[in-house]
């Protein structure tokens, strides 16, 4: 149900911005960016309010499996999954790609056991895993474009069941971002990889 209703704001939210606010005169165009500014706002509520209850819903399960090992992140997979999409479409080798052990590690680092899967926790995930890169600026950047798309798809989806359609979507934004991505990425900058994610969650 929530997904629903993030999609049909998504859907008013980019035809009113592509019909409206360009043709109305200054005062009237500023509110109404303004008006769109609150929608992106609302749909970023209502993912935050989905992962709420979808986590609410698991916190009874155990933070350790019958070994005594700690739990695996219960958006692991989905993760592992939009990863292993997002290489496809790029055509990217999975040799250029970082081990799932690793991936894993990773995302449990960023998120913690059973934590939200939020913009400062996904530009953690994304420096960690493209840290010590080799292979040169091309391999860099097709890791860079995987990567990041793989986890803006689970940012913008409501229930971390990432559809086609929204990571094809994801992926070709993070292709357009890359320059930006990458120079974050290089300069170690989280913060500016996190204000990326905010930005663009709810243009997916």
């Amino acid at each position: 149900m929530l997904r629903g209703l993030r999609g049909v704001l998504k859907e008013g939210r980019d035809r009113f911005a592509r019909e409206i606010p360009d043709r109305l005169p200054t005062p009237a165009s500023v509110a109404a960016r303004a008006l769109l500014h609150g929608v992106d706002q609302m749909a970023h509520d209502i993912d935050r309010l989905a992962v709420n209850i979808s986590h609410g819903l698991r916190s009874t399960s155990p933070t350790k499996d019958d070994a005594g090992r700690p739990r695996a992140h219960p958006l692991a997979d989905a993760f592992m999954g939009a990863l292993a999409a997002a290489r496809r479409q790029r055509a990217l080798p999975d040799a250029a790609m970082p081990d799932e052990a690793v991936v894993r590690t990773a995302f449990a680092v960023a998120c913690g056991p059973d934590g939200p899967f939020e913009p400062d926790g996904a530009a953690s995930l994304t420096l960690t895993l493209l840290a010590g890169g080799e292979g040169g600026d091309a391999a860099d950047r097709g890791r860079a474009v995987v990567i990041f798309g793989a986890a803006l798809s689970l940012l913008a989806s409501c229930d971390g069941e990432t559809s086609a359609s929204i990571l094809r979507s994801a992926v070709d934004l993070s292709a357009a971002l890359s320059d930006d991505i990458l120079g974050a990425c290089k300069s170690d900058d989280g913060a500016a990889l996190a204000d990326l994610y905010r930005k663009y969650r709810a243009h997916v």
